[in-house]
């Protein structure tokens, strides 16, 4: 037979496969099952772990000390009380096949994740945590007590889950979602965890909030790096430290990063059927990612270990991320670009969780049943009402990944909880995670203080990396490290331990010489990493020696981020610090920085965004004049003019410029940052250099006003990268004259979407800027379409008569009955535009909020997926956008202690800060102690009324692109847009 017959034989099965398990079919069986699993790695295999009668409806799994399998059970999901459990299973004969099955715990309602401990073991099943005890060793637990209480029940999908025992000695868990004001069930003060995840201990009981939200999952990898999972997110990763956002709360919005590379457009690969939905969600792209691990174990092979895995759950696949982890970000790269990790044909295949197993594998928690949904983001009352959601929740797997042809029985290790004292601690430096940290947590918990010697002979011959940092953390949780021991850490090859160990002396550095000495030279020689970390725990030194300190790091890489934005965040800790510590720079390498190249520009420029987030204080004001005088003297703008090019860059973000401080004017600095604008917009090849050469617009304030405004009229308009257009328009609302409003008003039809949202805005604190806007909305030139929503608002509440009418004009005349709306457009459907014309629409009126294949805003949901929905579907969401509004994106009102009242997406938060995201995306950063209330409003930022934002025939043009919405597309319409100036 030939290759391409093989090949043609194959394709059909797969086909046949694909199609032969549709809606309505029967479960297969988990041998059948098992033959539907296609790995991207031929050299791996699933093997079953276990299946019901043993487990149903799993979504969480962990192994006490003697490597038994405890199976949390959500088997009334998505709305029966009552019936979750959990299981422990026991594998007594060694072979790999979990034989032995009881109900170890039951009557739950939801739980979502369990966690054996020394004390006995942990369920989240919000509201409560739970501890249960099996006194008498008969399999099931006899006692149960609530730990901790105060968990937003909410929907059964974004509960409180992941417990773990972390780096840090803490149990850390994810918050879900739901939120929650968690407590001792006995009383005493309240933790919120609103937008945070949590971290506690039993004994003595404390529990905290920790930055940075997850869904469903969250996990540490063998150096501490804590990751998050979110559905359309493969994997994040907490960059800033909770006790660094203590000192530096203004940073909370930067503390999580997403790691995927600029190309991962978030397409998926399934081979299953498409799946029987009833929601808005997508199948096509990320959507329902969850149970993220991080494969701790080089079992599955060299270039798996360290990799992250999620379950998309409702596409029936596992994706796999390769993570680099040299960086200060462990960014994610796709292993293949076409395939995912596995993937199965059976619609029924649901992994919703996964771990590292004692064993190296890689273990997943199947949810097997025919729906994941859950009716309450069901907008149809007949399918919510018609449909057996729990169908098949008697059913369960659990699946093993592991390499071809391996014995299971040959991998079975000695548990940890049957180890002599010695050999407990020779553990630490097992090839697996799960061995380390089990060995390091009974170490801990049993507060084994008589093996600190030993645990101390890991620290300083350990062969692995990882076994070393074990010893560290391990000593840390016993309350037993000694500078010593931190002094061998610093000193350690491996950047990792180093790393650990710059952290853990944080709180010893500021009285220990030998330790600032240790540091000041990992400062100066050690990797991006490890300056990274020594500019973080730099708030352990005291103010009046860490200059030095902040001096060396920017000295060795002035443009490094996120380095330097730490660096500035710590200097501003300390008044007058952060331009003194410019002035050092200065005076040690005057040619160097009075006349920045491309880096040190970057980092002047950075001064001046810090700088200009407040009122300058006393000392900095003094500190700033200093530099301007030495620039007058020298006759170098530049380095001081980059400082200013921040400055009215943040000032532009708060409403201010740089008009209000005439004493720092200087036609020098003007003509400086002319020269900057005019040869970047020159030469510029894109956004990237973009973002340098049009700072220093902010300069022009103080130019003359006609000539001025005529020379940055070309930067709004389209064509010009956003940030670009931003800073022009703002130098035009500053000194626009009546003279010029004709000028404007002609150039409009060309101005681009940021642009015109600027000067639009502007229209409420500048008379010439309003004329322009009476003028041009009277002339038929500014268009209806041009208002966002809420512009109109802020016209409303605008001193000018004139503007309050014109916003009244163009409010739209929202038909309260959307479903009349929707109803009135149904015949439009059926009907095909033009996808350019609709790409170009959506860049003007809906990218600034949403993305495409990670191009656009972050407002509201990614749109990469929404072509495999119904027309219909995607009509309801543009007519009636509070229909069935996206729990990630539910719009929050918060009201001051002052009585203003703010709404938004909240986006992080911390102690002290809120970080609100507005309906232009800005981010507004509100003081906790200064917060009334926040509430829910149930509705997302998108108004209603878009029928009158857009003819019937352009709302078809758009429906034509959203059947296929692409970045290309995208990047075409703004070639046309450019053209038609």
């Amino acid at each position: 037979m030939s290759w391409i017959r093989v090949c043609l034989l194959m394709l059909m099965l797969l086909v046949s496969d694909r199609e032969g398990h549709a809606e309505g079919d029967s479960p297969l069986s988990p041998a059948e099952a098992a033959r539907s699993f296609v790995l991207e790695d031929p050299d791996l295999e699933v093997q079953l772990v276990a299946s019901e009668p043993a487990v149903r409806s799993p979504v969480a799994l962990a192994w006490d000390a003697g490597q038994r399998l405890y199976v949390a059970e959500m088997v009334g999901y998505p709305e029966t009380p009552g019936l979750g459990r959990i299981t422990r299973l026991e594998d007594r004969d060694g072979d790999g096949q979990y034989e032995h099955s009881v109900v170890f715990a039951g009557g739950f309602d939801f739980p979502a994740s369990v966690l054996p401990i020394e004390a006995g073991v942990l369920v989240a099943d919000a509201p409560h945590i739970w501890l249960l005890r099996d006194t008498n060793d008969d399999g099931q637990a006899d006692e149960r007590q609530i730990v901790w209480t105060g968990f937003q029940p909410g929907s059964q999908q974004l509960r409180a889950n992941a417990l773990h025992w972390g780096p840090d000695n803490w149990i850390h868990g994810a918050n879900g979602r739901n939120d929650g004001e968690v407590t001792r069930p006995e009383g005493g003060g309240t933790v919120s965890i609103r937008a945070r995840d949590f971290r506690f201990r039993l004994e003595p009981p404390a529990f905290e909030a920790v930055v940075g939200q997850s869904q469903f999952g969250q996990v540490h990898d063998d150096w501490g790096r804590r990751f998050l999972s979110w559905n359309t997110i493969p994997t994040r990763q907490q960059l800033l430290p909770d006790r660094f956002l203590a000192e530096c709360p203004e940073m909370a919005s930067q503390a999580i990063v997403d790691l995927a590379a600029p190309g991962d457009t978030g397409e998926i690969f399934p081979l299953s059927p498409p799946p029987r939905q009833f929601n808005a969600e997508r199948a096509s792209f990320y959507n329902a990612l969850c149970g993220l691990t991080i494969l701790r174990s080089p079992h599955l092979g060299a270039e798996y270990a360290g990799n992250a895995f999620a379950g998309e759950s409702l596409s029936n696949l596992v994706i796999r991320r390769q993570l680099d982890a040299s960086g200060v970000l462990a960014r994610s790269h796709r292993a293949n670009p076409r395939q995912d990790f596995l993937a199965s044909s059976d619609s029924w295949f649901h992994p919703v969780f996964l771990a590292t197993g004692p064993d190296g594998a890689l273990y997943l928690a199947d949810f097997y049943r025919p729906l994941v949904e859950h009716p309450i983001y069901v907008a149809s009352p007949e399918a919510r009402d018609g449909v057996d959601w729990r169908e098949g929740a008697e059913h369960g797997r659990i699946w093993r990944v592991t390499r071809r042809g391996t014995d299971p029985a040959r991998r079975v290790s000695v548990p940890p909880a049957m180890l002599k004292p010695e050999e407990l601690v020779s553990r630490l430096d097992h090839a697996v995670g799960w061995q380390r940290d089990t060995a390091r947590r009974l170490i801990v918990e049993q507060r084994r203080v008589d093996l600190v010697p030993a645990v101390r002979r890991v620290l300083s011959a350990a062969a692995t990396a990882a076994g070393r940092l074990q010893a560290l953390w391990t000593l840390e949780g016993l309350g037993e490290l000694q500078s010593t021991d931190l002094e061998q850490a610093l000193a350690d090859e491996s950047d990792m331990v180093c790393v650990q160990g710059i952290a853990l002396s944080e709180s010893h550095v500021a009285e220990d010489r030998p330790l600032q000495l240790k540091w000041q030279k990992l400062a100066r020689e050690g990797s991006a990493l490890i300056r990274f970390q020594v500019a973080l725990s730099s708030l352990g030194w005291k103010a009046e020696s860490r200059l030095g300190l902040l001096k060396t790091l920017v000295q060795r890489a002035p443009g490094e981020s996120p380095l330097t934005e730490v660096v500035l965040a710590v200097a501003a800790r300390t008044p007058g610090q952060t331009l003194e510590l410019v002035r050092q720079l200065v005076r040690d390498d005057p040619e160097l920085w009075l006349s920045p190249d491309g880096e040190r520009s970057r980092f002047l420029r950075g001064v001046g965004r810090r700088l200009g987030v407040g009122p300058l204080d006393e000392q900095d004001a003094r500190g700033l004049e200093s530099l301007l005088q030495q620039a007058r003297e020298t006759r170098e703008p530049a380095g001081v003019g980059w400082i200013l090019a921040g400055i009215s860059e943040s000032e532009a973000l708060r409403g201010g410029s740089l008009k209000a401080h005439s004493a720092w004017h200087d036609p020098a600095l003007v003509a400086w940052a002319r020269r900057v604008v005019e040869q970047g917009a020159d030469f510029a090849s894109g956004p990237t250099n973009s973002a340098t050469w049009a700072a220093p617009l902010g300069l022009l304030v103080w130019g003359e006003p006609v000539e001025t405004v005529r020379s940055v009229i070309p930067l709004v308009k389209r064509g010009q990268p956003a940030e670009v257009q931003a800073l022009a328009a703002f130098v035009i609302v500053e000194l626009a004259t009546d003279s010029l409003v004709p000028e404007l008003v002609g150039a409009w039809p060309q101005v681009g979407t940021v642009g015109r949202r600027v000067l639009l805005r502007g229209a409420a604190r500048s008379l010439a800027m309003g004329r322009v806007i009476r003028e041009g909305f009277e002339a038929g030139v500014i268009s209806r379409a041009d208002f966002p929503s809420d512009l109109v608002v802020v016209l409303l509440q605008s001193d000018s008569v004139d503007l309050q009418e014109i916003a009244r004009e163009v409010a739209p005349a929202v038909n309260s009955n959307r479903q009349q709306v929707v109803d009135s457009h149904r015949e439009i459907l059926p009907q095909r535009g033009n996808a350019l014309n609709g790409a170009r629409l959506f860049r003007q009126h809906c990218l600034v909020c949403h993305q495409v294949q990670r191009e656009g805003g972050t407002v509201g949901p990614d749109l990469s997926g929404i072509g495999g929905r119904p027309r219909e579907a995607i009509l309801v969401d543009l007519l009636d956008p509070n229909r069935q509004v996206n729990p990630n994106f539910v719009a929050h009102s918060v009201e001051m202690q002052s009585g203003v009242v703010v709404s938004g997406l909240v986006v992080a938060e911390t102690s002290q800060t809120l970080v609100l995201k507005r309906a232009d995306g800005r981010e507004e950063q509100l003081p906790v102690a200064d917060v009334l209330e926040v509430r829910s409003t149930g509705q997302s930022l998108m108004p209603e009324g878009f029928e009158q934002k857009l003819s019937r025939e352009a709302l078809i043009d758009l429906l034509e692109f959203l059947r296929t919405p692409g970045r290309e597309l995208l990047r075409e319409a703004e070639r046309e847009d450019a053209r038609d100036e």
